[in-house]
């Protein structure tokens, strides 16, 4: 399956005033490789799915810039977990994927925001909500009205 991805800090270089994060130049963090892997969906058909489910999260070995970070857990709603190019994806462009792309697995989430693509995957969980946590609460969330750097987000997007 071919497929965009894109860090949703790409171009932030660009910010004025500069964003903290990954420093992508104003053209990374984007890509438009092939994926090759197993649909996510017949994974979850094959393990069972309880009712309620409505929510699916990946957890990698997502490393960053501070040890101490929570680790990288983002859900997708369960209908696009069982979309047919929803992925966990083991090559990229016909060979094994690279480390730095999340060797030996990751998620391919087409359409979402690259965060929600979990690198290193290990685990896998069906929730019935959405997850609860840094990466699904505050990081990578756009607020309806706009907010000056710096300022706090507001409790309700």
């Amino acid at each position: 399956m071919q497929g965009m991805l894109e860090c949703a800090g790409s171009g932030r270089a660009a910010f004025v005033p500069a964003a903290s994060g990954t420093p992508w130049s104003p053209t990374g963090g984007m890509g438009c490789p092939r994926w090759t892997g197993v649909r996510l969906r017949d994974v979850l058909k094959s393990a069972g799915l309880a009712n309620g489910a409505a929510h699916v999260s990946g957890q990698g070995g997502d490393f960053g810039a501070i040890a101490t970070a929570a680790p990288v857990i983002r859900s997708v709603p369960l209908a696009k977990a069982m979309e047919e190019n929803t992925l966990i994806a083991f090559a990229m462009n016909d060979v094994p994927l690279p480390k730095i792309h999340g060797y030996p697995m990751r998620l391919v989430v087409p359409g979402w925001v690259g965060s929600a693509s979990t690198k290193w995957l290990h685990t896998i969980t069906v929730l019935p909500a959405p997850f609860k946590g840094p990466y699904m609460d505050s990081s990578y969330r756009v607020p309806r009205l706009a907010v000056k750097p710096g300022e706090k987000m507001p409790a309700t997007l």
